[in-house]
């Protein structure tokens, strides 16, 4: 599967063990600009938020503090897709990222 700045390892590896290569690909995604949060989410079919990402200038260590309040009422987003994102790709992306930082 090809991918846009290669975040779609991001959105494939949140179901699969923990192993080194995940470490790689989430050091990268906390030290990645804005554009490249934007493609992540625009690869994900996400117009609105890549839009927003981009409108707010999201980047990868922005998108690791944001929490659920912030993504439901700071982003322009409706409730359900808000909820979606929150739940589907923000917490697994900080869930993962605290666990491999704290090893």
């Amino acid at each position: 599967m090809e991918s846009r700045e290669g975040f779609a390892v991001v959105s494939s590896s949140l179901a699969s063990p923990h192993n080194d290569k995940d470490k790689v690909v989430f050091s990268t995604l906390f030290s990645a600009s804005f554009p490249k949060i934007s493609n992540y989410f625009l690869y994900l079919g996400s117009s609105s938020l890549s839009q927003e990402a981009c409108l707010w200038e999201i980047d990868g260590k922005s998108l690791l503090l944001m929490t659920r309040n912030d993504v439901l009422t700071g982003l322009q987003l409706k409730l359900g897709p808000a909820l979606k994102i929150y739940e589907y790709h923000v917490k697994p992306l900080q869930t993962k990222h605290l666990k491999y930082n704290s090893s």
